[in-house]
């Protein structure tokens, strides 16, 4: 029943998508100014993200010495993305059967570096978020304070949980529960790994907040880049927590309300991420089917 309920959902945001769209489409008519420039902006960011996701993904398999080499898990990491389209989370599923039946990695060590990589995504994303309002507030001398209240305390939150998950494994009593820290712990373990997942998951959310301003810029709106990144914040949340399959429908209407709520205004929201969502559906396309036939292909590593 949850899952047909969740496949209604799809369908339900993917429709009222589509019907805003066609029923404002004489405004996007109006506001679009597509050039050459921004076209190729977009296509040259939308690539970036493909390739920083696939340095993330070979990043947090190395915490469990799977021998994968970049390329390998770029193409992963963009097979993934397509099927993030589909429901049920199939993206993150076709990662742990893949990881499974070529690799040998158990579903549970893949589930140990997958809790890590998302804690520290989400603990990334919060605290940029933070950053940025204060930098926003030297800068325009305007600050959201209710968006830095949420920002700095979902921070706080998940960086004390990430803590308990560690530090829980030592008492036996939380001794299960302290399993789900254990891809935390290999990484801290590890030096610089950290930093680079850090680094790396700084670049997408930049990249991504780079892909909403040329979007803004598309629409002839002079976007501030706080606006654009609050934008590529929101995306990344909704995608992660997988509500929607990549957030198709939720991440549009996040931008749209962030707009409104900065006063750029609802449509130019809504416009903005569906720019930013096609662009990136006409590069991950033809890159995810030739690194679907390149996974296809490779020969058969030894299990680890």
């Amino acid at each position: 029943m949850k899952k047909i309920l969740l496949i209604i959902i799809w369908i339900a945001l993917v429709a009222g998508l589509i019907f805003y769209l066609v029923s404002h489409s004489e405004d996007l008519a109006q506001m679009l100014s597509l050039s050459a420039e921004n076209i190729t902006a977009l296509l040259a960011l939308a690539v970036i993200t493909l390739v920083l996701n696939g340095v993330e993904l070979k990043l947090l398999i190395s915490a469990k010495e799977v021998n994968l080499g970049f390329w390998e898990c770029f193409h992963l990491a963009n097979v993934a993305s397509s099927a993030n389209y589909l429901p049920l989370r199939a993206g993150l599923i076709a990662k742990a059967f893949y990881l499974k039946k070529r690799h040998g990695l158990l579903y549970r060590n893949f589930a140990d570096i997958t809790i890590a990589g998302l804690l520290i995504t989400f603990m990334t994303i919060f605290a940029l978020g933070a950053v940025f309002v204060v930098l926003n507030y030297i800068v325009t001398g305007k600050f959201f304070l209710v968006l830095f209240l949420i920002f700095s305390t979902v921070f706080l939150v998940l960086l004390l949980l990430s803590a308990f998950l560690i530090l829980v494994h030592r008492s036996f009593k939380w001794e299960k529960l302290g399993l789900l820290g254990s891809g935390l712990r290999y990484i801290l373990g590890e030096g610089f790994l950290l930093v680079k997942l850090i680094a790396v998951n700084l670049a997408s959310i930049i990249v991504m907040g780079l892909r909403f301003f040329v979007s803004f810029r598309a629409l002839s709106y002079s976007a501030s880049f706080l606006l654009s990144l609050l934008c590529a914040l929101g995306k990344k949340v909704v995608v992660i927590i997988g509500i929607a399959p990549s957030g198709l429908g939720i991440s549009e209407a996040f931008a749209g309300a962030i707009s409104e709520l900065m006063k750029g205004g609802l449509e130019v929201g809504v416009f903005a991420a569906s720019i930013d969502r096609v662009i990136s559906i006409i590069v991950l396309i033809p890159v995810s089917a030739v690194s679907f036939y390149f996974l296809k292909n490779i020969k058969k590593e030894s299990k680890v």
